[in-house]
């Protein structure tokens, strides 16, 4: 029930009670029974009971759906007295059946509560029985059931036809957060497409692209068809990510729409919408790093992906946002470590001067991702102190990536350079090497979780006191 309808205190019109009681004897009381054990399995979890119930009434013979009364707008709620029996049975049949549709969706059986929504807006708008706004909201949300590979076409049609209505509203009577709760359906969209493409292209499966399937056949909302297939979004949403081009293309649609809604969502007032746009948005940077072969292309978007992490992690100061804070302080340092790594495959041998100089360019790339990586993974550290001490013992929770960073930290490291700033990095490496070694010790319950990390770091102790005085004395050779 919706709040603006609970604070009412609003029951069934008394018009409603006005059908021919020889067709419809007891339907009314059937409706409120099933209204009833819906609210009743939302707060119970019962919706098994509740469908079963709705069978024994036979209010559950076909599934066609309509919104909810409840959850109208007082206007439209006005409208339903205006009906004669026969529409309002109409109406009265749909929205029980929508009861049905929720209880599905409690039990996240995902797929009949799409098809039941679906049939909603169909009916809706074909019986004209649905307040434009709401119905904008109501597409939107049938959107996300179908975003996966399999019903992207019907995402898309969602989506559209969501605009198409929101388009309708009059500007003064919009709510101020609906178009860009659009734009962020457009964003997931665009990211979950993006993200399944990479997927495939890492394990190098060719996908049949799905047949067109229309929804809103013969709809229309004014001269728009919901159903034009004419409409690059609709015929776009079929068509397999490939390429690099079409990752881009996908990418560049799906980072516009998410731009869109932080102009609204802001990180001044809506921290944790603003902080899951930008989440999104570094997302879609990963999945079109797979596409792209270029080492200097990959590098430029890894630091594009951290220039939008560091605003936040300067910003978001404040004990509630500190989960948020480690979060990105762990994927800032990993993307920095990313590119390093990447710079160390443009690594050439020989001695002439044109490769002694790009030698030198790339340790000097590597030494400024080096020293980004190195701040976030400290900057994680310090934010899981206590009264100013790095514990011997986090809670599980952080755990993992807080023995990661200290893995992390250890794999520092320059490629050439002076033999005393090599014996400094491998001096900080030997130090956070054993500091896993003695956290498992200290931790053993810990230990088969961090089993790799634990031998790797038990080896490199032993190693690299020899090597930090080979490279002292000048005995070392790689």
């Amino acid at each position: 029930m919706s709040e603006a309808a609970a604070n009412r205190g609003d029951s069934l019109p008394e018009d409603w009670k006005l059908f021919d009681p020889d067709r419809y004897e007891g339907e009314i009381d059937d409706w409120q029974r099933a209204k009833a054990w819906l609210e009743s399995c939302q707060a119970q979890n019962e919706d098994e009971v509740f469908l079963m119930q709705c069978k024994l009434m036979g209010v559950y013979n076909e599934l066609s759906t309509s919104l909810l009364r409840d959850g109208m707008s007082y206007k439209a709620e006005q409208a339903i007295a205006c009906l004669d029996n026969q529409a309002k049975m109409e109406l009265l049949y749909t929205t029980t059946l929508f009861c049905a549709a929720q209880a599905f969706k409690l039990q996240e059986q995902v797929q009949p509560a799409a098809e039941l929504c679906t049939i909603t807006l169909e009916r809706q708008l074909l019986h004209k029985h649905f307040e434009p706004q709401e119905w904008s909201i109501s597409a939107l949300q049938l959107s996300v059931l179908y975003n996966n590979p399999d019903d992207w076409v019907r995402a898309a049609q969602c989506l559209y036809a969501s605009e198409v209505m929101l388009a309708k509203v009059k500007k003064e009577d919009l709510t101020e957060d609906s178009v860009p709760n659009l734009q962020i359906g457009w964003g997931k969209f665009h990211m979950v497409r993006l993200s399944h493409a990479a997927q495939l292209r890492k394990r190098g499966i060719e996908r049949i692209p799905p047949q067109f399937e229309v929804m809103f056949k013969g709809l229309s909302i004014d001269d728009k068809k919901l159903d034009d297939t004419k409409e690059p979004v609709l015929s776009k949403a079929i068509e397999e990510i490939k390429s690099l081009d079409r990752a881009r293309e996908e990418f560049l649609q799906g980072q516009s729409r998410l731009i869109g809604a932080k102009q609204y969502y802001t990180l001044e007032e809506h921290v944790s919408e603003h902080y899951q746009l930008t989440q999104d948005h570094c997302s879609m940077y990963s999945d079109l790093l797979v596409f792209e072969k270029d080492i200097g292309h990959k590098c430029k978007l890894l630091k594009r992906q951290a220039d939008l992490f560091e605003p936040l992690i300067t910003s978001l100061v404040h004990i509630n946002w500190k989960r948020y804070v480690q979060q990105m302080d762990i994927q800032c340092g990993e993307i920095y470590l990313e590119m390093c790594d990447l710079k160390r495959e443009g690594f050439v041998d020989g001695e002439s001067p044109k490769q002694i100089e790009r030698r030198k360019k790339i340790n000097r790339l590597c030494v400024y991702a080096i020293t980004k990586s190195s701040d976030k993974f400290k900057h994680f550290l310090k934010t899981c102190e206590e009264n100013g001490k790095e514990p011997e013992k986090v809670d599980e929770s952080i755990e993992h990536p807080f023995v990661l960073s200290h893995m992390y930290l250890a794999r520092l490291k320059v490629i050439v350079g002076d033999p005393s700033v090599r014996v400094k990095y491998l001096s900080a490496s030997q130090k956070y090497y054993q500091w896993i070694v003695d956290y498992i010790k200290k931790n053993p319950q810990s230990e088969a979780k961090f089993k790799r990390e634990g031998e790797m770091s038990a080896e490199m102790v032993t190693l690299l006191p020899a090597k930090i005085r080979g490279i002292q004395d000048g005995t070392f050779r790689e």
